[in-house]
This record gives C-alpha cells, sequence and structure tokens, in this order.
C-alpha cells in the first residue's frame, strides 16, 4: 500500500512492524500524536513529514509489486458486434444560458497569512506534542512553565487569546515542574488536549515562510546596573 500523509495515522499498526527501529521512534515522536491536526501543519512541518513518508514507502512498496494476472482472468476479446444501422440525428437541445455571477456560489476566503506562530499558539502546540503524556526532564517541564510565565505574565498587559487553557497548561504542569526527581511523567489530560486542538483548528490564519515576519523593536528591560561610583 502507498502510505500518504491521508492515511499514514491509520496504517501506522499494520506497517510499523516493516520499518526500522529509528524511523519508528521518529514517526511516533514526531507525526503520529499529532496526524489529526494535519490541515494545520506549517509549511515547515509539512516538508519534514512529506520527506518522513517518502522514507517509509522504500520499505513500504516493496511488498506492493505488481502480481502476475490469473490464466483464467485473461480472456480473448469478444468478437466485434455488426454495426447497426445509423440512427436519424436528433435535434440538438438549445444550450442553457449560463448562469449569472451573481448566481455564483461565493468563493471561501482563505486564511490570512502571518509570518510566525504566534506565542499562545506554539505553548499549545508544544504542550499537546511534547509534554501531555510524555516522560520528560524535569529541567525541561520547567523551563517550559517558565516560558509561560514569562510570555504571558500580567503585567504586559496583552490580551492574549486561549489564555484560559495557556493557565490550566500552567496549573497542571506546575508539581512536575517542582519535582525533586530527575524525570517525570505527565499523564495524558485527554480533555485539555482536545480543548487545545480544537483552538488550533479553529485559529483564523495561516503561518507562510513568505510572508515577512514582524519586525522586532527594542523595549525597556527592568533591573539595574551593576557599577562603582568614583569618590570626590
Amino acid at each position: 500500500m502507498k502510505i500518504t500523509a491521508q492515511n499514514l495515522g491509520k496504517e501506522w499498526d499494520n506497517i510499523k512492524g516493516k520499518l526500522p527501529k529509528e524511523l519508528v521512534e521518529i514517526g511516533e515522536d514526531s507525526f503520529i500524536p499529532i496526524i489529526k491536526m494535519l490541515d494545520d501543519f506549517d509549511e515547515d512541518m509539512m516538508k519534514d513529514l512529506e520527506l518522513f513518508i517518502e522514507k517509509v514507502n522504500k520499505f513500504t512498496d516493496k511488498e506492493d509489486e505488481p502480481k502476475t494476472k490469473d490464466k483464467a482472468e485473461v480472456k480473448s476479446k469478444p468478437k466485434a458486434e455488426p454495426k447497426q444501422e445509423a440512427k436519424p440525428k436528433t435535434e440538438k437541445k438549445p444550450k442553457t444560458e449560463k448562469k449569472s455571477e451573481t448566481e455564483k456560489k461565493p468563493k471561501k476566503e482563505s486564511k490570512k497569512k502571518i509570518g510566525e506562530n504566534p506565542d499562545w499558539l506554539k505553548t499549545l502546540k508544544s504542550f499537546v506534542k511534547s509534554f501531555a503524556g510524555r516522560t520528560k526532564d524535569t529541567w525541561r517541564v520547567r523551563e517550559f512553565v517558565k516560558d509561560i510565565q514569562a510570555y504571558f505574565s500580567k503585567k504586559h498587559g496583552n490580551a492574549t487569546p486561549n489564555i484560559d487553557l495557556i493557565r490550566e497548561i500552567q496549573d497542571k504542569l506546575l508539581k512536575f515542574a517542582n519535582s525533586d526527581e530527575k524525570k517525570v511523567s505527565v499523564p495524558e489530560y485527554s480533555e485539555l488536549v482536545s480543548k487545545c486542538k480544537k483552538a488550533i483548528k479553529d485559529k483564523d490564519f495561516t503561518v507562510s515562510k513568505k510572508t515577512k515576519k514582524p519586525e522586532l523593536s527594542a523595549k525597556e528591560l527592568s533591573g539595574f546596573s551593576i557599577g562603582f561610583s568614583k569618590r570626590k
């Protein structure tokens, strides 16, 4: 069977036994957990998926060689029947007038394109892909929580989309971020993951490498300088 982006998730259990261990690990770590969000992959992720499928098909195509047809299936072509007298041509029906432009269905509006993922979208995708239901180094969970608190601090005064989901992610990961263990096992949190996937799917934009990224500008940073004043 030819494996495509559309049937990879459905056929994965049937084909992974034919693949090298390294290829199976890449698939189950990077693509299979989020294959249902296929329509929402950005261009880089889609290219990575296509390259992965190309490698998979090198192993699965070996069993797809064409089989010889059974002799019973090969039958001689039936003799052509004698030509019948041509029937009198019927008069052509007048062509119906084309629908006016106003009657045509409006084209589906395409989503606006932006140059890079906003922080809220990166956070939801990271939680779904890399943390929920996975065993992680404790320091990685801790850094993820610290990033959430830095990006979405109330003092910034920004109106963040889906902030309730991000708050819930922070609350659920705090105990793992504060663990004394070297590694922690994060539960699947299936209900929260479903909410995150819906928010990711329902976004009103797509990310395109052809679209210019927003320009960065200097911002005021808080803190103090270390120095020594000269005595008079």
